[in-house]
């Protein structure tokens, strides 16, 4: 079995309906693809940069709506890897904390 952790700029693809990305993610098993939560805190970053700077309502609306019908979807749909940089993405304990390892 093959498990997949999406990349940043391939979610935001998947979510815009790249054609090749939505083909490629569709051929794999729900349960084979996690997301996390650093790709996550990076498009928050970018949605609330973006909706900062708005202020005519229709804009804030737009927006919102992309946060909903767009990005949401995505994120509900997959597993959210939380942030632990020395655990493996297969569970095994064979990866040691980053920076304790010696050379």
């Amino acid at each position: 079995m093959s498990r997949y952790l999406i990349d940043t700029d391939i979610i935001t693809l998947i979510q815009f309906g790249h054609a090749t990305a939505v083909r490629r993610l569709s051929a794999q098993a729900d349960a084979d693809v996690a997301l996390s939560a650093v790709s996550f805190q990076e498009q928050m970053r970018g949605w609330l940069g973006r909706l900062n700077k708005l202020t005519a309502p229709a804009q804030l609306a737009d927006w919102y709506d992309r946060l909903v019908a767009r990005i949401f979807p995505l994120w509900r749909r997959y597993q959210l890897l939380p942030f632990f940089p020395w655990r493996p993405f297969n569970g095994s304990s064979s990866c040691a904390p980053y920076g304790s390892t010696s050379a």
